[in-house]
C-alpha cells in the first residue's frame, strides 16, 4: 500500500470517528481511490446536494490528484473541479490537499475551506478531526472551521495554512 492511500484512509477514519462521537447524525459516503468519473457520477446521481464534499489527497495550486482506472495518479485541473462542484450546489467544499487554495480568489461553494500552502499529514488530520467534531456537535461551518484550526494549533501545527472562503450574498 502506498503512503497516499494510507493517509487518505487515515483521514477517512478520523472523519468517521468524529461524526460517530457527535450527537448530530451525519452521513459519510466515501469514494476511496476515486477517479474523477467516480466523483462526477456520484454528484450527478445524488438525490439532493451534499452538505459537504471533502477532498483528501495530493494537490497543488492548479490541480487535484485523483486515480485513473489503472490506479495511477491523474492530475485534474482545479478549474474543471471548481466547475463540477459549483454545478453540484454543495453547501461546503473542503480541499484538504497541499496548496489547493493557493490561487483561489473566491469560493466555489457558499463555504470553501482548504489549504494555501504545504501541510503535513498530521496537520491535515488534526484539521479534519476538529472540523467534523464541531459539525457533528451541531456547529456552523464557520465555527467548525475555527475548531479545525484550533485543533491544528493545539497539536503544534500551523493553522494559518488553512483558509476559509465564504460567498457574499
Amino acid at each position: 500500500m502506498d503512503v497516499e492511500s494510507i493517509r487518505v484512509a487515515g483521514e477517512l477514519r478520523t472523519v468517521r470517528q468524529s461524526v460517530e462521537r457527535g450527537p448530530r447524525s451525519i452521513l459519510v459516503e466515501d469514494l476511496p481511490s476515486a477517479t474523477i468519473d467516480d466523483l462526477r457520477t456520484k454528484l450527478l446521481r445524488a438525490t439532493r446536494p451534499y452538505d459537504v464534499v471533502h477532498f483528501a489527497g495530493h494537490a497543488n495550486a492548479d490541480e487535484l490528484v485523483f486515480e485513473n482506472e489503472r490506479g495511477e495518479a491523474e492530475p485534474v485541473p482545479r478549474k474543471a473541479i471548481n466547475e463540477l462542484l459549483v454545478r453540484a450546489k454543495t453547501s461546503c467544499v473542503v480541499l484538504n490537499g497541499c496548496k489547493a487554495l493557493q490561487k483561489m480568489t473566491g469560493p466555489i461553494a457558499p463555504v470553501t475551506i482548504g489549504v494555501s500552502e504545504s501541510v503535513d499529514d498530521e496537520e491535515g488530520l488534526s484539521f479534519s478531526r476538529g472540523f467534523y467534531d464541531a459539525l457533528s456537535a451541531g456547529k456552523s461551518f464557520d465555527d467548525a472551521f475555527a475548531e479545525g484550526t484550533m485543533s491544528v494549533d493545539l497539536k503544534g501545527g500551523s493553522s494559518d495554512k488553512f483558509k476559509l472562503l465564504v460567498a457574499s450574498d
